[in-house]
């Protein structure tokens, strides 16, 4: 009998019960009108606790969602085993944070915290002697035998299940709340591909490319009253969806001996035609020479005509070019890094979808920009080659796939 209750649990089958129920009572007061009272109040009352009954047999799930901020919980081996995994990164306030944390919470059972924030997350760590309530919900979306943290809150969350191995650390991570607005919402992959690789990874220190659940609309994220609307007239036509495809790439590059600030930056944003994408960049070049004494001039960079803007001295080697392709337009942070993004791979570009992170670049790109501002490198190791980030959209909700690891080089 049980068995069978529980087959039916859930609020639609609930409601279905109950409209049977009522109809067989109304079948049976119709053919029992001639009926005493006292058997109409019995029926009505056998009817009551057979409802009562079968209600109490169906346990109603109970979301409860992660403390706001940052909030952790992991059973005492997969918790240290993911400190251990950060004290290997030497010379940094993180490791030396592991191993104080290792040492407080190695006779724990089991690890928990939350805070505001990464920093007060870690000052909260202590021995937990249970699961908080919001665990079992979350394990239904990310299930796994690893740490489980949460960031966010009811504005946007993400749910990881943190694994550390020997020479790895993975992550499968799903967004409890979606964002529903703001920057946070390119991080949201759509199902499809973003397709081939716009920009060159030719010694490229990171590499990320995305389609967006939901598409890009860049001027509905800033305010006609925010900075980027009045800098950059950021409601212009340029950034709507309606020239926007849903794709975006960005990639980091190796500096060069010029570079003093900033290793080249490139950015690419798929578009849905090469006139709508030239319509709309004119427009905006318009826009700006309105708000600011600025001269766009055109030039020729890897081969393309590009349309620069010398002399911004808004932020450090700032002189944006802007290179308008059949799919995409391109923007560097000056010529020399449009000319590196557009610079021809040795091999094709193919699908690609997610980030790369080629670690073992990154210390000779910090030592470079730190001699040529006469600084000392950072004293950080880093212990594993790559970090790669892959997205996932299934029935649990869109996500991503991270891995610390040891492959080649590429």
């Amino acid at each position: 009998m049980r068995r069978n209750l529980l087959a039916g649990c859930g609020k639609s089958a609930d409601a279905r019960r109950r409209g049977e129920s009522e109809q067989a009572y109304s079948t049976y007061a119709s053919r029992a009108n001639d009926e005493t009272n006292a058997a109409d109040a019995f029926f009505r009352t056998l009817l009551a606790l057979v409802l009562a009954v079968s209600a109490a047999a169906c346990p109603k799930a109970v979301d409860v969602p992660p403390p706001d901020g940052a909030a952790l919980f992991g059973a005492r081996a997969p918790a240290l085993a993911l400190l251990d995994a950060a004290t290997k990164v030497n010379g940094s306030r993180l490791s030396l944070r592991a191993r104080a944390l290792h040492e407080q919470l190695a006779g724990c059972g089991a690890v928990a915290g939350s805070g505001a924030d990464l920093e007060e997350l870690l000052d909260a760590l202590a021995c937990a002697e249970g699961a908080p309530a919001w665990v079992a919900p979350a394990r239904a979306q990310v299930p796994g035998g690893g740490v489980l943290v949460s960031f966010g809150d009811a504005r946007g969350r993400l749910l990881a299940d943190i694994t550390a191995e020997a020479d790895s650390v993975v992550a499968l991570a799903r967004f409890r709340e979606l964002p529903a607005r703001g920057p946070a919402t390119l991080l949201v992959p759509a199902a499809k591909s973003a397709g081939p690789a716009v920009l060159s990874s030719r010694d490229a220190l990171v590499h990320a490319r995305l389609r967006v659940e939901g598409g890009i609309d860049i001027a509905a994220m800033a305010p006609q009253d925010s900075q980027g609307a009045q800098l950059f007239g950021l409601q212009a036509e340029l950034l709507s969806s309606a020239v926007l495809s849903g794709t975006w790439e960005l990639a980091m590059y190796a500096p060069d001996d010029g570079a003093r600030v900033l290793p080249p930056l490139a950015l690419a944003l798929g578009i849905n035609s090469r006139l709508a994408g030239e319509r709309a960049l004119a427009a905006f070049l318009d826009g700006l020479r309105q708000r600011w004494p600025v001269q766009p001039m055109q030039t020729t960079l890897a081969g393309t005509t590009a349309t620069c803007i010398p002399n911004v001295r808004i932020l450090p080697e700032l002189a944006p070019c802007a290179v308008v392709l059949d799919d995409a337009l391109v923007l560097g942070w000056n010529p020399h890094a449009l000319t590196v993004a557009l610079t021809a791979d040795p091999r094709p570009r193919a699908p690609t979808d997610g980030v790369v992170a080629w670690l073992t670049r990154l210390p000779a790109a910090d030592a470079a920009l730190a001699s040529a501002r006469g600084a000392r490198p950072l004293p950080v190791a880093i212990p594993w080659r790559t970090l790669a980030v892959t997205p996932m959209s299934d029935e649990r909700g869109p996500g991503f796939r991270i891995m610390l690891g040891m492959p080649g080089d590429g």
